[in-house]
């Protein structure tokens, strides 16, 4: 029997459009197809991000939660659009979202909890989350994060793992070729890559801290930093600079800026490497690992579930250099054992991890609320 379509709509706060944001751009594209109808709200800078899906796009400015004309706004649409779902992916949204509901008298809220960041314990904060009808986290680390028994019940919590799209990143339908060409890398060279915004959180330092101590005598490797620094002084992006000429660095490690290739530049890497000292989930790393790519990641936060140590990947330490070191020549130095532990780990994808499965269940959370 087909399931009942739902008006949802989707809001989110975000500055930029990192793991969060891809997130959202999937769960809509994958909604509208399943026959909903999406109404999407975000912040006028990355409106461009979203053009290319069937939905009603909408920017405001969703400033902070005293922003009266965002909320007249939203309380607006649900009434237009007679809205069954507020879909709230900020701590922003969960605010303008569940007063907007209070004030159309209409809809269902579900936050989505991105981050392992704490939340707010004051007494307003209280309120707002008891008046959220469910939450979803990404992993159950961020469950354990949120949960309290005087607010937050964990029957109102469900774990959702965020997927990844198998048809984009499908190493049987893709040529690194192009990449290789692009970065000149020789033949009998290796390849260690790590994805994602450039910062301290993401610790791509260590990375290149790390390759300095690899014997390149032994093993030619180049390095991509695949990433931008979206901050308006590029301090960080600065820094790796510095750093990499301080070790000799510039002929073995290319920083690449912003790329929209990414599975391209998935297909040429032989080693994945995420050296981040926080992670809620760790999109990026499904989708190496989607590419049958051995993952190399710190053992934190959502990772933890992600990557079973030594069988879909290796992990570290958190901001341990010579664990990392030891696990990159480990790994860059067996290529039996980077295929062996590719397939694995794009098999838990398959079975854990795919954009269907989140879809799915995020589907039914919301039809149950109904």
């Amino acid at each position: 029997m087909k399931n009942k379509s739902l008006n949802i709509l989707q809001i989110s706060a975000a500055k930029f459009y990192g793991g969060g944001e891809v997130h959202l751009y999937h769960l809509t594209e994958r909604l509208i197809e399943r026959g909903h109808n999406l109404t999407v709200v975000v912040k006028d800078r990355i409106v461009k991000n979203f053009k290319n899906l069937d939905t009603d796009l909408r920017s405001l400015p969703l400033k902070n939660v005293l922003d009266l004309f965002s909320l007249y706004n939203l309380v607006k649409i649900i009434k237009e659009k007679e809205i069954d779902i507020i879909h709230c992916h900020t701590g922003i949204d969960y605010w303008l979202g569940a007063m907007a509901k209070g004030i159309a008298k209409r809809g269902k809220v579900i936050a989505t909890r991105h981050s392992l960041n704490s939340l707010g314990d004051s007494f307003a904060h209280k309120k707002l989350y008891k008046s959220i009808d469910k939450f979803i986290v990404v992993s159950n680390r961020v469950k354990e994060k949120i949960i309290d028994p005087d607010v937050i019940l964990e029957s109102k919590v469900e774990v959702v793992y965020n997927g990844v799209d198998i048809n984009r990143f499908n190493p049987e339908l893709i040529d690194s070729k192009s990449v290789k060409e692009e970065f000149e890398i020789k033949d009998d060279e290796l390849i260690v890559g790590t994805v994602g915004r450039l910062g301290g959180n993401k610790n791509q330092e260590l990375l290149i801290k790390a390759a300095a101590e690899v014997d390149n005598k032994k093993l030619k490797v180049k390095y991509l930093i695949v990433g931008d620094d979206v901050t308006n002084d590029k301090h960080y992006e600065r820094k790796l600079k510095e750093l990499i000429t301080n070790l000799d660095l510039k002929d073995r490690v290319v920083l690449t800026g912003f790329r929209s290739d990414i599975p391209q530049l998935m297909k040429a890497f032989d080693v994945m490497v995420f050296p981040t000292k926080k992670e809620a989930f760790g999109i990026v790393a499904i989708e190496a690992m989607a590419m049958s790519k051995p993952v190399i990641a710190s053992a934190v936060g959502g990772l933890k579930e992600i990557v079973t140590d030594e069988t879909t990947g290796l992990l570290f330490s958190v901001d341990d250099k010579e664990e990392l070191v030891k696990a990159m020549v480990t790994l860059l130095s067996k290529p039996e054992l980077r295929e062996r532990i590719g397939y694995k780990g794009c098999q838990r994808v398959m079975n854990n991890f795919t954009l269907s499965n989140m879809v799915g269940k995020i589907e039914n959370i919301y039809l149950k609320l109904i």
